[in-house]
């Protein structure tokens, strides 16, 4: 399966069970959907090289604000690395980029990162261990929920979940 089939996979499907007041862009697809694209994660205000940090991988919006920004670890390999390397870039970014349009992250924006894990080796204990080491070494830190799991469904699953208590969903 090539690299991010699943998460479009479960973006489609999200896109087609959202409420209409709301928005949702995805990268990894046909470029030829226009609610694929890159959405790019930035420090500061503007676009550029100097300034982008990553691409994230499902950002849902209401008008002009951005709700969810999603990022999902799908290969199986999610490192405490990874994992973290995601957790920081939702701490430092200020802004993200959709088609070159800007959406500023406010104090409503939620952050989900979703990782499948090998049963084989202790991912999931070094994950914990760094997870109860980082708890008060960032001020005030934006709250991410961080879910991992051996299945990609129940990965999936954990997400609905979370995105379902803002009524974002119609009945999915």
């Amino acid at each position: 399966m090539p690299n991010g089939a699943n998460t479009v996979e479960f973006a489609q499907r999200l896109f087609r069970k959202l409420n209409p007041d709301y928005t949702l862009f995805y990268d990894h697809g046909d470029r030829e959907d226009e609610n694929v694209c890159a959405c790019k994660a930035v420090i500061g205000d503007t676009l550029s090289n100097k300034t982008r940090i990553a691409d994230i991988d499902i950002a849902i919006l209401k008008e002009a604000e951005v709700v969810y920004l999603i990022e999902i670890e799908e290969s199986g390999t999610l490192s405490p690395k990874k994992l973290f390397g995601d957790f920081l870039t939702f701490q430092m970014l200020d802004s993200i980029f959709i088609e070159k349009v800007k959406y500023n992250i406010t104090e409503k924006t939620k952050y989900i990162i979703g990782g499948l894990i090998n049963p084989k080796g202790n991912s999931q204990k070094k994950i914990n261990n760094i997870k109860e080491k980082l708890k008060g070494k960032i001020q005030n830190p934006r709250v991410v929920n961080i879910f991992t799991d051996e299945k990609i469904d129940e990965v999936f699953n954990f997400i609905v979940d979370l995105i379902n208590k803002e009524k974002i969903l119609k009945k999915y």
